[in-house]
């Protein structure tokens, strides 16, 4: 069978079905070709997909493949082995020998989990192993969690599962350091650390038993961090395939609208995008500034900063995204007790170098504030400059940041306006305000706690050592002391 058609969607889960859906509905021609065999089929419900929560992964495509066959959409059991280029269409074969001429392709073939080299993980996984905390989570609420790392990242794992149980391991499965940041912030969420490595995983009794070098312990669940690997075989040799940031394994590569590199291929769901975590943002964040041999940032704080807190009584200050440190150097120079964070460890290696050389001892972190978040109601003085606050699902942060402001205390905000030619200028490094949580956005997070004091535009000129012109966004909000007041 030959057949030519507009749009040939290769996978038909969640990603490929939910794309098939919208060009149906715009009377495209469209197939979609389904192996059968989505990702989460070991696990015996799905999760965290609102209106589908706890239904079999079987049951939801079974009722995703019906909706589309209202509009035209055929769904046809297979896989495709190859995609060619054939004129202005691509011809894609399928292993029973079927082809399909398609105008466009939209890959959604999903990855698959390569997990760690351990006996007994593989058997029991999708059941009792599992990796992801917002995935299966609440399913191992107050159990008896191991988290074996063999990647270095984790510590964040095991940090996310210590908020769902009081009893969690950390089986460090490789040779790197644990820095001194990451220990105490392993102790603080009551995380036990073990440095022998995992040697294999059994069930006794009911539950797993992981063998250790010299030893084992009893748990409940075993958390794992997998490498992805993208299914993408079919069209490896039209498109670019390439490591992820996160390092947690390989992607197909494509913009923010799912374009790769071939014009006629796009690619929709986890094939293109892992599910950024929170350590890529790490490692960014220290490879941005280790990859300035001096100071990122000129040293000097910031004019807004000085402007709404040179009156304030003294107490305790948070700087939330510290950077280098000059605002918490600042304000540790006018008598207050500062706790300043960042999710970058080289910043903060910095700040604590400037702090010396300027003799005050503010109290640097580093730490994640999207994850770790700061204790309510404990700061005279909460400030964010230029925060970088992603859009993404379960990481807006912002609230529990905003929590931080005791009563009658402020919280300052600092952003960038981004008028066109400040977005001309994100664009080339790379950024796109839209992911981020903006001015407007957290002032409407903050809802009836907190009185709005300042709210202005105020132009900063170019620094003396270069840089750039900008309009910055100032707001202070300042915490009720009581309802109405």
């Amino acid at each position: 069978m030959n057949t030519t058609i507009d749009v040939l969607v290769i996978g038909g889960g969640a990603a490929g079905s939910a794309a098939a859906l919208q060009l149906g509905r715009i009377r495209r021609s469209v197939v979609v070709i389904d192996g059968g065999e989505p990702r989460n089929a070991p696990a015996a419900h799905m999760h965290g997909y609102l209106g589908h929560d706890g239904r079999p992964p079987g049951e939801f495509l079974t009722t995703a493949h019906a909706e589309l066959a209202a509009y035209g959409v055929d769904v046809v059991g297979g896989r495709v082995t190859g995609v060619v280029e054939d004129g202005d269409h691509l011809a894609c074969t399928c292993e029973n020998g079927d082809v399909y001429r398609a105008r466009r392709v939209v890959l959604a073939t999903g990855l698959t989990d390569v997990l760690p080299d351990i006996p007994g993980i593989a058997e029991h996984w999708g059941d009792r192993v599992i990796h992801c905390p917002w995935c299966h989570g609440w399913e191992v609420r107050d159990q008896r969690i191991a988290v074996t790392d063999t990647s270095g990242i984790g510590t964040h794992q095991a940090l996310l599962f210590a908020q769902l149980s009081d009893d969690v391991t950390l089986i460090r499965n490789h040779d790197q350091p644990l820095t001194d940041d990451d220990a105490e912030r392993l102790g603080l969420g009551g995380v036990r650390v073990e440095h022998r490595q995992a040697t294999g995983v059994a069930e006794h009794s009911g539950a797993l038993e992981v063998a250790l070098e010299g030893g084992s312990i009893t748990v409940d669940a075993v958390a794992v961090g997998p490498q992805f690997e993208p299914n993408a075989s079919m069209v490896e040799a039209l498109v670019d395939i390439g490591d992820h940031p996160s390092g947690m394994g390989r992607h197909v590569l494509a913009n923010d609208l799912g374009q790769t590199s071939h014009p006629l291929i796009s690619a929709a769901g986890n094939v293109l995008n892992l599910a950024r975590t929170r350590e890529a943002e790490r490692r960014e964040w220290d490879e941005r500034y280790a990859g300035h041999d001096i100071a990122m940032f000129s040293g000097r704080p910031n004019a807004a900063l000085l402007a709404e807190a040179s009156h304030l009584q003294t107490g305790r200050a948070l700087d939330v995204g510290c950077g280098e440190g000059a605002d918490a150097i600042w304000l540790a120079k006018q008598g207050w007790d500062v706790t300043a964070t960042d999710i970058s460890a080289v910043a903060i290696d910095r700040a604590r170098a400037a702090a010396d050389e300027a003799d005050v001892d503010p109290t640097f972190t580093a730490v994640d504030s999207v994850v770790d978040r700061p204790a309510p109601q404990a700061f005279d003085l909460v400030m964010l400059a230029f925060p970088a606050l992603r859009r993404a699902p379960g990481l807006t942060s912002f609230p529990g940041i905003a929590d931080a402001v005791a009563p009658d205390g402020r919280l300052l905000l600092i952003g960038h306006v981004h008028d066109e030619a400040a977005l001309a200028e994100a664009a080339g490094h790379g950024f796109n305000p839209d992911d981020y949580l903006s001015v407007d956005d957290m002032i409407t997070l903050l809802g009836g706690e907190f009185d709005v004091e300042v709210d202005e535009q105020r132009p900063q000129p170019r620094s003396p050592d270069g840089g750039h012109n900008h309009t910055d966004r100032v707001v202070v909000a300042r915490r009720r002391t009581s309802c109405g007041q």
